[in-house]
């Protein structure tokens, strides 16, 4: 007997035993939004709302995405992928901002 308890996580039980098997993607998934090269993405910081933050992508692999901000720096960071689109980390505090794959500028 299979049980669906989330869209990404399927629970089988058979003969008292339960297992589980995650990430199992539906046929029909949408797609995920992704980093693009040359595009420019919007974040904003989670203390103050109006305050925004630019990147423009230059350059992208399948795990990284190197980018350059308003300011001019460049740094590479490990993308994720969550809520059906890619994002990734400005820095590692626990209040940094994260870009999303979605937010186009």
């Amino acid at each position: 007997m299979i049980l669906l308890t989330h869209p990404a996580t399927v629970v089988a039980q058979a003969a008292g035993t339960v297992m589980t098997i995650r990430n199992i993607v539906p046929q029909d998934a949408p797609t995920i939004a992704r980093f693009e090269v040359g595009q420019q993405y919007v974040t904003r910081f989670i203390c103050d709302a109006d305050a925004k933050l630019f990147v423009t992508v230059i350059k992208r692999t399948d795990k990284m995405v190197t980018v350059k901000d308003d300011e001019g720096h460049t740094y590479s960071r490990k993308v994720f992928e969550q809520y059906g689109r890619e994002m990734f980390k400005r820095a590692s505090y626990s209040m940094a901002p994260i870009f999303s794959a979605d937010r186009k500028a």
